[in-house]
């Protein structure tokens, strides 16, 4: 079956990933999804979920300017429904009024990225937002919150890299740690390219693959402290700061983009909302009560961050909810792993 899914099907599964428990219960999602998706709008499905950089159409400000004069309401009150969501997109999409009764228009998620979205930057600034109140009426309710996060750029829902490259294979047979490899390279998102992702793996792929599978040492993990937080364009956290002890001191040691268990990351969200002690910008400072348990592949030497190290791939495992601050890993013995 090959069928064009417009924004309201991309919308809902957005919706349910950010729900499901991350492992085999979001790769059956991306797989059964996929699996009825055109080549061009599979590419820009993926696209849109990988984490990376994307356009950024409008800014959080210029939605909340369409907002504010299609509902009338007061900037306070705006600011008030926003201290409460914590997410410029899905406040701005729970204020707008309801769609009239005609049914929305669904047009093909490539439509909407390569003819409609790139629009709203042509032209003047109150053309464009005439065009973004036309968006908003030719979607459903329900999908408001996924159309404003890509015209902001931003992710529309968290998903690992792993948890793609699994259900792509289930889908085309290809091996998870060859598919991860190729979705972790830069790409556009064209038909093209989606056939590419799907091919057999060469013998060379198979090979590294085989090699980062058995390496003894591809996963190591340390203890470390929260210490800030980075909301993006439309509001929600982006990416998380930890550090480790060195001479009494938190040092920043690793920048976060998302958080395993999805349980977790509504919680240490919910904590960054409720104990902010300063706004440096998009920036959150907070108090160093939160440990968790940090995997990461590797670390290398790093003369120009400020703890001198990099580490490759860390990722959130666990949040010790009953640790000590004081108990984290120090600098000096992430140093000795390069020494080792």
């Amino acid at each position: 079956m090959d069928w064009r899914a417009g924004m309201k099907r991309f919308a809902e599964l957005c919706r349910l990933l950010d729900r499901a428990e991350p492992g085999s219960e979001v790769a059956a999602l991306l797989s059964s999804y996929l699996s009825s998706c055109n080549s061009e709008d599979a590419a820009w499905s993926i696209y849109l979920l990988v984490p990376q950089s994307r356009n950024r159409y409008l800014s959080t400000q210029r939605l909340k300017k369409a907002c504010l004069e299609v509902t009338g309401i007061p900037d306070w009150l705006y600011s008030e429904c926003m201290d409460e969501t914590g997410d410029a997109s899905e406040t701005i999409a729970l204020l707008l009024p309801n769609p009239d009764d005609r049914e929305p228009e669904d047009a093909p998620l490539a439509v909407w990225m390569n003819e409609r979205l790139p629009t709203l930057t042509s032209g003047p600034i109150d053309d464009a937002l005439i065009r973004l109140k036309e968006f908003w009426v030719q979607v459903d309710s329900d999908s408001r919150m996924t159309l404003n996060k890509l015209v902001t750029g931003t992710r529309p829902a968290k998903v690992s890299v792993q948890d793609l490259a699994r259900g792509l294979s289930a889908l085309c047979g290809t091996i998870s740690p060859v598919l991860e490899a190729r979705l972790s390279s830069p790409f556009s998102p064209t038909p093209e390219w989606y056939g590419l992702l799907k091919s057999p793996a060469t013998l060379e792929e198979l090979a590294e693959a085989n090699r980062r599978l058995v390496s003894p040492s591809e996963k190591q993990e340390f203890t470390a402290v929260l210490m800030y937080a980075e909301r993006g364009s439309s509001g929600d956290l982006v990416l998380f700061t930890f550090g480790v002890w060195h001479e009494k001191i938190l040092v920043s040691t690793a920048k976060v983009p998302w958080v395993r268990d999805r349980e977790v990351e509504l919680a240490i969200e919910a904590f960054v909302r409720e104990n902010t002690l300063e706004k440096r910008g998009p920036i959150r400072v907070v108090p160093p009560k939160v440990v968790v348990r940090l995997e990461f592949e590797g670390v290398i030497i790093a003369p120009k961050r400020k703890a001198g190290i990099e580490l490759l791939q860390p990722t959130v495992a666990e949040w010790l909810i009953d640790a000590d601050p004081i108990e984290a890993s120090t600098l000096q013995w992430l140093k000795g792993l390069i020494a080792g």
